[in-house]
């Protein structure tokens, strides 16, 4: 979804904004915050925690990038999940650091529900630097306090944050760029995957948040592959939560402790490997490949009679997708061509039905990988797209509108309950930014 900030309040501020109703026993409507974040010393680093706060909970948060918060892929939405909200002091946070600003959260009825909030932080950040990519940052101690942080940057394609909420210290035992010598043995780059930045990076101490901001080059690879994984020193393990920004080409991620390698990874669609020539003479005995294909990245787009399953495998396979009304299934359809991405559409499925299937993939020497059972739910006859309430093939701010009207429990138009969860809510909202076309 791209939708700007001015077209955030555009949805708001047109006329045709109808009043919200029912809203006593459900959520009320969230308030976006975006805008720039400053020390007393300079511009914040990337990777740092922004909080948005009513009486010290946590309503909304983003993470810092070039500098910003709330912009996308990580927007800042202050949730009111008990409909209270409503006048209340926001308070911001930013790397546990109150920042001198804060809001007021708007009214059900405010049309100003995007607010662009410059924040500045009483506190400043210490910097440990290295332009040249390939050198070493090591044996460096730097003092962490509540009001601050150190920014750790190793040439153009690293950038470390360390903060805590107490008086602390981080020792810096190694940070450097890993070069190809290091993928051998069980450090090998994934199969079916491509190299596109590691690190190792070595930070101990008690108490820390350390943020790590890597950037990659995208050039030839399919970015909804890109994860970020750390070497546990037997294989490489998906990092997760992460924020992908492929804007930017950045992937942030947060840890407690950093004491091994860090990759990013992404693969392209593979053709069909070659197999051996048979016959010949001497040489090294074959390396056979007895590892099934890992399974990930699920994802299912629904219609009212159509469904697209998309995933990914780590290296190029084959695969087939059965599926059914039971988890008996009966209907498959089958990807013949060796991919490290994989989609498959199903047609002529019916309207509000739960469907089950599973995902099978098989490499070119026959290992062969299941999925267990999942499940998706098709949408309502005539309604193509998540979030298309008035059925005119896009989602907009008339469908906004009618959000807006059927808010709250047993809603008049069913089509505005978005989750099928029996009433119309914050989750509902948040399906219909997600799906926005405008």
């Amino acid at each position: 979804m791209k939708i700007s900030q001015k077209t955030f309040v555009a949805l708001i501020s047109v006329g045709l904004f109808l009043p919200v109703l029912a809203l006593a026993a459900s959520p009320g409507i969230p308030h976006k915050f975006y805008g720039t974040v400053n020390f007393n010393n300079g511009v914040a680093p990337n990777g740092l925690m922004v909080e948005a706060k009513i009486g010290g909970i946590t309503m909304g948060s983003s993470v810092t990038n070039e500098g910003k918060y709330g912009y996308l892929p990580d927007l800042l939405f202050a949730t009111n999940p008990n409909n209270d909200n409503a006048g209340k002091i926001v308070e911001f946070y930013v790397s546990g650091i109150k920042a001198n600003e804060t809001a007021i959260f708007a009214s059900n009825d405010d049309t100003t529900r995007s607010t662009n909030l410059d924040l500045t932080v009483p506190g400043t950040v210490g910097t440990i630097e290295e332009t040249n990519e390939d050198a070493v940052i090591e044996n460096k101690t730097a003092p962490i306090a509540p009001t601050q942080p150190t920014n750790i940057k190793l040439g153009n394609n690293l950038n470390i944050t360390v903060s805590s909420e107490t008086n602390t210290s981080a020792v810096v035992n190694e940070v450097k760029k890993l070069t190809s010598s290091f993928f051998t043995g069980s450090a090998a780059v994934i199969a079916g995957n491509n190299l596109l930045n590691a690190f190792e990076i070595n930070i101990t101490g008690t108490d820390l948040t350390i943020s790590v901001t890597i950037s990659y080059d995208d050039t030839g690879i399919d970015e909804s592959t890109i994860m970020p994984y750390r070497f546990d020193g037997t294989s490489w393990v998906i990092i997760s939560p992460y924020t992908l920004n492929t804007s930017a080409n950045t992937i942030t991620f947060s840890v407690s402790s950093a004491e091994t390698p860090y990759a990013i990874f992404g693969s392209e669609p593979a053709p069909a490997p070659t197999p051996p020539a048979g016959g010949g003479g001497g040489g090294g005995a074959a390396t056979t490949d007895t590892t099934a294909p890992s399974i990930s990245a699920i994802n299912a787009v629904v219609g009212d009679t159509t469904a697209t399953i998309t995933w990914q495998t780590n290296e190029a396979s084959i695969s087939w997708l059965v599926y059914g009304k039971t988890t008996t299934y009966g209907e498959e359809v089958k990807i013949t061509t060796y991919v490290a991405s994989h989609s498959v559409t199903l047609n002529d499925l019916s309207p509000a039905t739960t469907y089950h299937y599973q995902i099978k993939s098989k490499d070119a020497t026959g290992n062969t990988a299941s999925y267990t059972d999942k499940t998706f739910v098709t949408l309502a006859l005539g309604v193509k797209i998540t979030g298309d309430i008035n059925k005119d093939d896009k989602v907009d701010i008339f469908d906004f509108n009618l959000l807006m009207v059927n808010w709250g429990n047993s809603p008049a138009n069913l089509n505005a309950d978005l989750d099928g969860n029996g009433k119309v809510d914050i989750f509902d909202f948040n399906l219909l930014m997600v799906n926005w076309t405008g």
